[in-house]
């Protein structure tokens, strides 16, 4: 019973250290942009955006702030500018997600949702795989890994099929959870290249929205004032 109880706790003490290797920008966090339609949509703005720009007719059209706002009509298509540059940031991150983020973070939003909806699907091949890399892998997958082979080795044999079946399929949860948090943290480049485009589009593709809230407030402030 105590030694059972011992490797509950041992169990429970290594599985809480399995979240020590996350990162500040993690592809988990940018996942929920990445995935997003709009942000792949993106993609073609370069494009189109460039076929937009050039086009007189249709930047006359557009240019409705001097009747709107008295502004001239070169702001209109400063802020053009402003949201095409924003856009074409927004494609360069959509694009090196697409092309670096894993496959296993696009899929599922936890380490916890990968083992849940792969775990079945694991052949002796994809866990041999699993298990090399994480034998290749960063020093923080290593490190856990090798704890916690040297736990399950440190364990008393069990006679009891079921108890020898619980354990590996234990084992086997634990490698997965290691490997996604593997995943979630790799290719470092790629992933603040993706965060900085991504921070420098959004945040360019504000500045034409304060632009107008803060002239629509003045002319709001101008009428009230009048009245």
């Amino acid at each position: 019973m105590t030694e059972t109880a011992n490797q509950e706790t041992s169990d429970d003490e290594f599985r809480q250290g399995l979240k020590r290797g996350q990162v500040f920008v993690s592809w988990r966090l940018l996942r929920s942009i990445g995935n997003s339609k709009a942000a792949k949509l993106t993609i073609l703005i370069p494009l189109i955006g460039y076929l937009i720009l050039l086009n007189d007719t249709v930047i006359k059209h557009l240019e409705l702030s001097e009747e709107v706002f008295g502004a001239p009509s070169g702001a209109t298509l400063t802020k053009l500018l402003i949201i095409y540059c924003g856009l074409v940031f927004v494609a360069v991150a959509s694009t090196v997600f697409v092309a670096r983020c894993p496959l296993e973070v696009k899929r599922y939003a936890s380490s916890e949702e990968y083992v849940a909806g792969e775990e079945r699907f694991m052949s002796e091949r994809a866990i041999g795989i699993m298990q090399n890399r994480l034998k290749i892998g960063d020093e923080i997958a290593r490190k856990d890994d090798t704890g916690y082979r040297e736990l399950q080795n440190s364990m008393r044999p069990a006679d009891d099929p079921d108890i020898r079946w619980r354990r590996l399929r234990d084992f086997i949860r634990i490698q997965m959870n290691l490997y996604f948090e593997m995943l979630d943290r790799s290719r470092l480049v790629a992933r603040w290249a993706t965060a900085i485009c991504y921070a420098v589009g959004i945040g360019l593709l504000l500045v034409p929205s304060a632009m107008v809230f803060w002239q629509v407030m003045s002319v709001l402030v101008h009428r009230v004032g009048i009245g």
